[in-house]
């Protein structure tokens, strides 16, 4: 039973690593396009 609690415990963290990590990548990604949305209304 600990052993699945430990378990269950690791992937918790580790998923809310990896949605930082791709909520972190949409920020840039979104940081990005305004940058280009801002060189193509310079011309």
């Amino acid at each position: 039973m600990i052993r699945i609690k430990t378990e269950l415990d690791y992937y918790e963290r580790r998923s809310e690593q990896i949605r930082k990590k791709i909520n972190d990548e949409l920020l840039a990604l979104n940081e990005a396009n305004k940058s280009i949305v801002h060189i193509f209304t310079q011309f």
